[in-house]
């Protein structure tokens, strides 16, 4: 398999699943990173071993495996990364592995009708029989909103920003942005899942970023590798789409809005439900 250069030392490995997620590869000097873990197609060969075979075969060393968020669809095979890269890094910021617990508990214990078979399958895999399982797979947890990673001679940051979900991370490397699940400028359809003000706080925080790092965004690239920008104005994305995330906000002031939890709420709500369900 041939990989598909998107931009210097970027690389699309291919899309998977039934979601179409992109299994992405980040490469400087020899080094390399994998970015999403997604499931595979039907019939079709596990995207980590699809990916070993191509570093191997590069001669490369696969320092780091990454995650934009932990929705099922964007992680379902995190397991098997885990196990073909026994060698690479695997660093997370503490909402990730908290929010993929979420994520596991409301779509196995959920009564959603549409609730799809093939979600609780894909979590029984994740989970195995290790009861700590949504910590297990990290081997470096981060409670910084911005952390720096070297990658050969180049770096990788890694910015906690929910908007999509609550364990939304971006990952900024070689003047592209990483943006994961995240809908840009107006008419944001998963306006309902995030409260505004956090949205607000994670848009300013990729501002403040470019701003004292005077760092140049000029591509964004979605996990899906749908509606890639190239030659952005990265402070007109930033403007535009807080504007829409501010008038979102004072619709909302009107009423009750439980987008409002935040993460520690959210814990405390679902281990909660557990320790009844124990009882």
């Amino acid at each position: 398999m041939e990989l598909t250069k998107m931009s210097d030392g970027i690389y699309l490995i291919g899309i998977y699943g039934s979601f179409k997620v992109g299994l992405w590869l980040l490469e400087s000097n020899g080094e390399c990173a994998l970015f999403e873990m997604p499931e595979a197609d039907k019939n079709g060969e596990s995207p980590a071993k699809i990916a070993r075979r191509i570093i191997d075969q590069k001669g490369w060393k696969c320092k780091y495996l990454f995650l934009s968020h932990p929705h099922i669809d964007h992680s379902a095979t995190i397991r098997e990364f885990r196990e073909t890269f026994p060698e690479a890094i695997f660093p997370a910021h503490y909402s990730i592995p908290m929010y993929m617990r979420v994520s596991e508990h409301y779509w196995t214990k959920s009564k959603r009708e549409d609730k799809p078979v093939e979600f609780e399958e894909a979590w029984k895999n994740i989970k195995g029989n290790d009861p700590l399982w949504y910590l297990s797979f990290y081997n470096s947890i981060t409670v910084d909103d911005i952390t720096c990673y070297e990658l050969g001679c180049e770096k990788i940051y890694m910015i906690y920003g929910p908007k999509h979900s609550l364990g939304d991370v971006h990952y900024i490397y070689r003047g592209c942005w990483f943006s994961g699940d995240w809908w840009i400028y107006e008419g944001d359809p998963s306006e309902d899942r995030i409260a505004s003000s956090k949205a607000i706080m994670s848009l300013n925080r990729l501002e403040d970023f470019s701003i004292l790092k005077d760092y140049k965004i000029h591509t964004v690239f979605p996990s899906h590798a749908n509606n890639i920008l190239r030659n952005v104005d990265f402070h007109d994305i930033i403007t535009r789409t807080r504007k829409y995330q501010e008038k979102l906000e004072e619709k909302r002031k009107d009423g009750y809005d439980w987008t409002k939890f935040g993460l520690k709420e959210l814990y405390y709500w679902v281990f909660t439900v557990m320790e009844k369900q124990k009882k």
